[in-house]
Protein backbone atom coordinates (compact mmCIF):
# COMPACT_ATOMS: atom_id res chain seq x y z
CA UNK A 1 0.00 0.00 0.00
CA UNK A 2 2.81 2.38 0.92
CA UNK A 3 4.51 1.66 -2.39
CA UNK A 4 1.34 2.46 -4.32
CA UNK A 5 0.97 5.70 -2.43
CA UNK A 6 4.53 6.72 -3.28
CA UNK A 7 3.97 5.91 -6.95
CA UNK A 8 0.73 7.92 -6.94
CA UNK A 9 2.53 10.83 -5.27
CA UNK A 10 5.35 10.64 -7.83
CA UNK A 11 2.85 10.67 -10.69
CA UNK A 12 1.09 13.70 -9.19
CA UNK A 13 4.43 15.52 -8.81
CA UNK A 14 5.39 14.72 -12.40
CA UNK A 15 2.04 15.93 -13.69
CA UNK A 16 2.36 19.14 -11.70
CA UNK A 17 5.88 19.68 -13.01
CA UNK A 18 4.70 19.07 -16.57
CA UNK A 19 1.81 21.47 -16.09
CA UNK A 20 4.09 24.15 -14.67
CA UNK A 21 6.52 23.73 -17.58
CA UNK A 22 3.70 24.16 -20.09
CA UNK A 23 2.63 27.34 -18.32
CA UNK A 24 5.99 28.89 -17.42
CA UNK A 25 8.46 27.82 -20.12
CA UNK A 26 6.86 29.83 -22.98
CA UNK A 27 7.04 32.97 -20.83
CA UNK A 28 10.62 32.33 -19.71
CA UNK A 29 11.87 31.49 -23.21
CA UNK A 30 10.02 34.46 -24.73
CA UNK A 31 11.75 36.77 -22.21
CA UNK A 32 15.15 35.33 -23.10
CA UNK A 33 14.46 35.78 -26.83
CA UNK A 34 13.48 39.42 -26.23
CA UNK A 35 16.70 40.13 -24.32
CA UNK A 36 18.85 38.37 -26.92
CA UNK A 37 17.30 40.24 -29.85
CA UNK A 38 17.50 43.62 -28.12
CA UNK A 39 21.22 43.12 -27.54
CA UNK A 40 21.79 41.83 -31.08
CA UNK A 41 20.01 44.85 -32.60
CA UNK A 42 21.88 47.40 -30.56
CA UNK A 43 19.70 47.73 -27.48
CA UNK A 44 17.63 50.71 -28.71
CA UNK A 45 14.77 48.61 -30.13
CA UNK A 46 11.64 47.61 -28.24
CA UNK A 47 11.25 43.83 -28.73
CA UNK A 48 8.21 41.74 -27.86
CA UNK A 49 8.42 37.98 -28.42
CA UNK A 50 5.90 35.16 -28.14
CA UNK A 51 7.45 31.68 -28.34
CA UNK A 52 5.74 28.32 -27.93
CA UNK A 53 6.76 24.68 -28.21
CA UNK A 54 4.97 21.33 -28.35
CA UNK A 55 5.70 19.99 -25.84
CA UNK A 56 6.97 23.01 -23.94
CA UNK A 57 10.01 21.05 -22.68
CA UNK A 58 11.23 20.87 -26.30
CA UNK A 59 12.04 24.58 -26.07
CA UNK A 60 14.86 23.75 -23.68
CA UNK A 61 16.48 21.99 -26.64
CA UNK A 62 15.88 25.00 -28.90
CA UNK A 63 12.89 23.53 -30.78
CA UNK A 64 10.06 26.04 -31.18
CA UNK A 65 6.80 25.41 -33.04
CA UNK A 66 5.66 29.03 -33.26
CA UNK A 67 7.66 32.24 -32.97
CA UNK A 68 6.24 35.73 -33.25
CA UNK A 69 8.54 38.74 -32.78
CA UNK A 70 7.48 42.39 -32.89
CA UNK A 71 10.08 45.17 -33.15
CA UNK A 72 9.13 48.80 -32.56
CA UNK A 73 11.21 51.87 -33.34
CA UNK A 74 13.65 50.12 -35.68
CA UNK A 75 16.00 52.42 -37.63
CA UNK A 76 17.51 51.35 -40.96
CA UNK A 77 19.57 53.65 -43.19
CA UNK A 78 17.94 56.73 -41.65
CA UNK A 79 14.42 55.32 -41.92
CA UNK A 80 12.33 54.70 -38.80
CA UNK A 81 9.99 51.70 -38.97
CA UNK A 82 7.08 52.08 -36.59
CA UNK A 83 6.40 48.36 -36.22
CA UNK A 84 7.92 45.24 -37.70
CA UNK A 85 6.51 41.76 -37.09
CA UNK A 86 8.19 38.44 -37.95
CA UNK A 87 6.60 35.02 -37.69
CA UNK A 88 8.08 31.55 -38.07
CA UNK A 89 6.13 28.29 -37.78
CA UNK A 90 9.20 26.18 -37.03
CA UNK A 91 12.49 27.26 -35.51
CA UNK A 92 15.35 25.08 -34.30
CA UNK A 93 18.37 26.50 -32.50
CA UNK A 94 21.38 24.12 -32.50
CA UNK A 95 22.10 23.04 -28.95
CA UNK A 96 19.31 25.28 -27.70
CA UNK A 97 21.72 28.25 -27.73
CA UNK A 98 20.24 31.66 -28.49
CA UNK A 99 22.00 33.64 -31.26
CA UNK A 100 24.26 36.46 -30.07
CA UNK A 101 24.47 38.69 -33.16
CA UNK A 102 22.08 40.12 -35.73
CA UNK A 103 23.65 37.95 -38.44
CA UNK A 104 23.07 34.81 -36.36
CA UNK A 105 19.47 35.80 -35.66
CA UNK A 106 18.95 36.46 -39.40
CA UNK A 107 20.05 32.90 -40.14
CA UNK A 108 17.95 31.45 -37.33
CA UNK A 109 14.83 33.31 -38.49
CA UNK A 110 15.46 32.46 -42.14
CA UNK A 111 12.22 32.06 -44.07
CA UNK A 112 10.09 33.99 -41.58
CA UNK A 113 7.16 36.00 -42.90
CA UNK A 114 7.42 39.73 -42.28
CA UNK A 115 5.03 42.66 -42.00
CA UNK A 116 6.34 46.20 -41.52
CA UNK A 117 4.48 49.48 -41.02
CA UNK A 118 6.08 52.83 -41.90
CA UNK A 119 4.09 55.91 -40.95
CA UNK A 120 3.59 58.98 -43.10
CA UNK A 121 5.41 61.09 -40.50
CA UNK A 122 8.44 58.80 -40.60
CA UNK A 123 8.54 58.92 -44.42
CA UNK A 124 8.54 62.72 -44.33
CA UNK A 125 11.21 62.80 -41.60
CA UNK A 126 13.33 60.49 -43.78
CA UNK A 127 12.99 62.86 -46.76
CA UNK A 128 13.95 65.91 -44.69
CA UNK A 129 17.03 64.15 -43.31
CA UNK A 130 18.07 62.93 -46.77
CA UNK A 131 19.08 66.44 -47.90
CA UNK A 132 18.34 65.30 -51.44
CA UNK A 133 16.20 66.91 -54.13
CA UNK A 134 13.19 65.42 -52.33
CA UNK A 135 14.04 67.06 -48.98
CA UNK A 136 11.34 69.71 -49.46
CA UNK A 137 8.72 67.21 -50.64
CA UNK A 138 5.93 66.12 -48.32
CA UNK A 139 4.03 62.85 -48.61
CA UNK A 140 0.39 62.32 -47.69
CA UNK A 141 -0.88 58.73 -47.62
CA UNK A 142 -4.42 57.47 -47.92
CA UNK A 143 -5.80 54.03 -48.83
CA UNK A 144 -4.30 52.95 -52.15
CA UNK A 145 -2.94 56.37 -53.08
CA UNK A 146 -0.15 58.78 -52.22
CA UNK A 147 0.08 62.53 -52.76
CA UNK A 148 3.38 64.38 -52.87
CA UNK A 149 3.71 68.18 -52.76
CA UNK A 150 6.92 70.06 -53.40
CA UNK A 151 7.77 73.75 -53.99
CA UNK A 152 9.29 74.77 -57.31
CA UNK A 153 11.10 78.04 -57.91
CA UNK A 154 10.85 79.34 -61.46
CA UNK A 155 11.55 82.79 -62.93
CA UNK A 156 11.78 84.39 -59.51
CA UNK A 157 8.52 82.97 -58.23
CA UNK A 158 7.61 79.86 -56.27
CA UNK A 159 4.97 77.40 -57.38
CA UNK A 160 3.57 74.36 -55.63
CA UNK A 161 3.82 71.10 -57.54
CA UNK A 162 1.35 68.43 -56.42
CA UNK A 163 1.52 64.87 -57.70
CA UNK A 164 -0.80 61.94 -57.12
CA UNK A 165 0.17 58.31 -57.64
CA UNK A 166 1.11 55.07 -55.94
CA UNK A 167 4.00 53.59 -53.97
CA UNK A 168 5.78 50.65 -55.61
CA UNK A 169 8.75 48.41 -54.87
CA UNK A 170 11.75 48.25 -57.18
CA UNK A 171 15.31 46.89 -57.20
CA UNK A 172 14.15 43.50 -55.91
CA UNK A 173 12.32 45.01 -52.96
CA UNK A 174 15.22 47.17 -51.83
CA UNK A 175 13.69 50.51 -52.83
CA UNK A 176 10.26 52.02 -52.17
CA UNK A 177 9.44 54.46 -54.98
CA UNK A 178 6.68 56.86 -55.90
CA UNK A 179 5.01 56.34 -59.29
CA UNK A 180 3.23 59.49 -60.52
CA UNK A 181 -0.16 59.35 -62.27
CA UNK A 182 -1.09 63.05 -62.44
CA UNK A 183 0.54 66.39 -61.64
CA UNK A 184 -0.85 69.83 -60.93
CA UNK A 185 1.02 73.14 -60.57
CA UNK A 186 -0.71 75.66 -58.31
CA UNK A 187 -3.87 73.53 -58.54
CA UNK A 188 -3.84 73.57 -62.37
CA UNK A 189 -3.67 70.29 -64.27
CA UNK A 190 -0.73 70.12 -66.67
CA UNK A 191 -0.68 68.27 -70.02
CA UNK A 192 0.22 64.60 -69.98
CA UNK A 193 3.43 65.12 -71.96
CA UNK A 194 4.74 67.39 -69.17
CA UNK A 195 4.05 64.88 -66.43
CA UNK A 196 7.37 63.09 -67.03
CA UNK A 197 9.23 66.39 -66.62
CA UNK A 198 7.40 67.26 -63.43
CA UNK A 199 7.99 63.77 -62.09
CA UNK A 200 11.66 64.62 -61.63
CA UNK A 201 10.65 67.34 -59.20
CA UNK A 202 8.60 65.08 -56.96
CA UNK A 203 10.83 61.99 -57.11
CA UNK A 204 10.64 60.17 -53.80
CA UNK A 205 12.64 57.06 -52.98
CA UNK A 206 13.01 55.25 -49.65
CA UNK A 207 16.00 52.94 -49.19
CA UNK A 208 14.96 49.50 -47.88
CA UNK A 209 18.28 47.77 -48.55
CA UNK A 210 19.35 47.81 -44.90
CA UNK A 211 16.27 46.45 -43.19
CA UNK A 212 17.30 44.39 -40.14
CA UNK A 213 17.59 40.59 -39.99
CA UNK A 214 17.95 40.21 -43.76
CA UNK A 215 14.38 41.29 -44.48
CA UNK A 216 13.36 41.73 -48.13
CA UNK A 217 10.05 43.42 -48.98
CA UNK A 218 7.87 41.73 -51.59
CA UNK A 219 4.64 43.79 -51.63
CA UNK A 220 3.45 47.22 -50.54
CA UNK A 221 0.05 48.52 -49.47
CA UNK A 222 -0.74 52.20 -48.88
CA UNK A 223 -3.07 52.73 -45.94
CA UNK A 224 -4.40 55.80 -44.16
CA UNK A 225 -1.30 57.60 -42.94
CA UNK A 226 1.06 54.65 -43.39
CA UNK A 227 2.66 52.14 -45.75
CA UNK A 228 2.52 48.41 -44.99
CA UNK A 229 5.24 46.19 -46.42
CA UNK A 230 5.08 42.40 -46.48
CA UNK A 231 7.91 40.05 -47.31
CA UNK A 232 10.26 37.45 -45.87
CA UNK A 233 13.69 37.21 -44.38
CA UNK A 234 16.33 36.70 -47.06
CA UNK A 235 16.84 33.04 -46.15
CA UNK A 236 13.29 32.37 -47.35
CA UNK A 237 13.29 34.41 -50.56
Amino acid sequence: VMRLRRMALLIVVLLLALGLSEALLPWLVSSRVEESLEQALGGDVDVTASVTGRPALAMLLGRYTDVRVTLQGVHAAGLRIDQLTLRSDQLTLPGGRLPESEAEWARALGGSTVEAVITQNDVNAYLVASRSSAADARVQLRPGRAMVTSPLKFAGSEMLVTAEGEMVLSNNGRLLEYRVDSVTVDDKQIPAFLVSLATDIVTVGVDLSRLPLGIVARSVEVMEGAVKLTGRTSQGV
